[in-house]
């Protein structure tokens, strides 16, 4: 274990030796982190806040990859998005996490209305980490891979190939 690892799990077994606190979130105010610890295990933070209108709900795994958590929203029960294989490391980037493939993610549209979301660590391959969660007003952009760029280039130049002919 690195000394980076054991400083984690040293903050999150702090921060999961006390009962959850509620935190409040707000739109577009950035990203807010809670600790978790082994398989099974609640988060430290239960999340409240009220939307006067539509926003997103996001979650994102941070700092080390493969953690996949289940929440409870309004009653109804998440799971984040699952990871192949365990990437490299993102200390505290949830940006840089939320873009990248090899952090489980989940984003909801919530409507109107006060919420409470609750979570657990669905799957914690190191026994303990750290997460992110966020209140948007718009959907973040997740860059496209160079794959759809290479086809949308090709589907394009073929459209043109073709018009090219049709006009001959």
């Amino acid at each position: 274990m690195t000394m980076k690892s054991l400083l984690l799990a040293a903050v999150c077994a702090l921060g999961l030796g006390s009962a959850a606190q509620a935190a409040t979130l707000t739109v577009d105010g950035g990203w807010s982190s809670f600790n978790y610890g082994a398989t099974g295990s609640p988060w430290s933070e239960t999340f409240d806040f009220t939307l006067t209108s539509d926003a997103w709900l996001l979650v994102t795994d941070a700092y080390l990859p493969g953690d996949i958590f289940k929440l409870s929203v309004a009653g109804l029960q998440f799971l984040t998005s699952s990871v192949d294989a365990l990437g490299v490391s993102i200390y505290g980037d949830y940006d840089a996490a939320w873009a990248s493939e090899d952090f489980s993610s989940l984003a909801i549209l919530l409507g109107s209305g006060s919420y409470t979301v609750t979570g657990t660590a669905f799957y914690s391959p190191y026994g303990y980490g750290t997460g992110g969660i966020s209140l948007a007003s718009s959907l973040p952009a997740v860059p496209l891979p160079a794959s759809g760029l290479l086809l949308l280039a090709g589907l394009g130049g073929a459209g043109a190939l073709l018009r090219r002919k049709r006009a001959a």
